[in-house]
């Protein structure tokens, strides 16, 4: 088996809804992310039938969002690449000193945002 990265883009739309009947939608934002996959298959053929099939899973809707709902759309698959291991184990290539290369992905003119230490999700404090 072969590893595999997908990076799908996710459409999050939060809704307000009026506060009485016929509670019709007063309010709504949307933005978008990308939700990145790593997993296995036996070639590039099957890697992209398995990222498809992804695909309606990543779609979802909750009342946990800044509105009173909120609903995730999958739009479609932003990347798909084969991650090289070359000839070292999986656990071999996470201890050598810059980990696994698991690709790029490229904004153009328009250069991310490199947020503090404290904004990194592994850090962020919930609430």
């Amino acid at each position: 088996m072969l590893l595999y990265i997908s990076h799908f883009v996710i459409a999050e739309e939060n809704l307000w809804f009026d506060k009485v009947h016929p509670y019709e939608v007063v309010r709504t934002a949307i933005c978008y992310w990308i939700q990145t996959q790593l997993f296995a298959a036996a070639g590039a053929d099957q890697a992209y039938a398995k990222a498809v099939e992804m695909m309606e899973g990543l779609s979802d809707a909750n009342c946990d969002g800044l509105g009173d709902r909120t609903n995730f759309t999958c739009v479609g698959i932003h990347e798909l690449d084969e991650i090289a291991l070359g000839r070292a184990s999986l656990d071999e290539v996470l201890e050598e000193p810059y980990g696994l290369d698991v690709g790029t992905l490229k904004y153009g003119d328009n250069a991310p945002v490199v947020p503090s230490r404290n904004v990194l999700s592994l850090f962020r404090v919930s609430t």
